[in-house]
């Protein structure tokens, strides 16, 4: 369920998403969803949201749509405007 939340209405795309607004959204709480991407994904709940982030640029700079996005805009729809962070994810990634 969490992971179809994820891929088809894209919520990680909100930039005020939280794992207690996550949660709520599932219905679970969110001590449970915490565990449940810790034990299962390896990882936080915000290195689990900034993966699909990732992807979406991934899939953006790959689309024939690229050339109506400027970077700063095509960052800001991934939820990702911080410099340092956005660098941090990428060496992680290795994108």
């Amino acid at each position: 369920e969490m992971l179809n939340l994820l891929r088809d209405s894209k919520i990680y795309l909100d930039q005020n998403l939280t794992l207690f607004k996550m949660a709520k959204m599932l219905g679970v709480q969110p001590n449970h969803l915490s565990q449940v991407i810790n034990s299962h994904q390896k990882q936080n709940f915000f290195n689990y949201i900034n993966s699909f982030r990732i992807e979406e640029v991934k899939t953006i700079l790959n689309s024939k749509d690229i050339k109506t996005y400027h970077c700063w805009e095509l960052l800001l729809n991934v939820d990702l405007t911080q410099k340092h962070r956005l660098t941090e994810l990428l060496r992680k990634k290795q994108v």
